[in-house]
């Protein structure tokens, strides 16, 4: 075992992983809106391979009169095969 952990902005992966990433959350979550796309990734690595994802969100919202940004974190998931292993 070769685990990694990475931290990666979005527009600087690569088409393939991203569009990997894109397919992966729709098959476990539903289809990302433009909204709830991730500016960073955090990826989990094995030999090179992604067994598993957290996207990270930064976003203004109105609080009353004031707008504020807040963060947020989607689609956290590791493959099957990987979860529920003690590292």
């Amino acid at each position: 075992m070769n685990l990694e952990i990475t931290f990666n902005p979005a527009k600087k992966l690569s088409i393939k992983d991203k569009s990997r990433l894109e397919k992966w959350f729709e098959e476990e979550f539903s289809k990302a809106s433009d909204w709830d796309k991730p500016q960073w990734y955090v990826l989990a690595k094995n030999n090179n391979k992604i067994i598993g994802r957290l996207g990270i969100m930064k976003r203004k919202i109105k609080v009353g009169s004031h707008y504020i940004w807040v963060g947020g974190v989607s689609g956290v998931t590791v493959i099957l095969k990987w979860r529920k292993q003690i590292f």
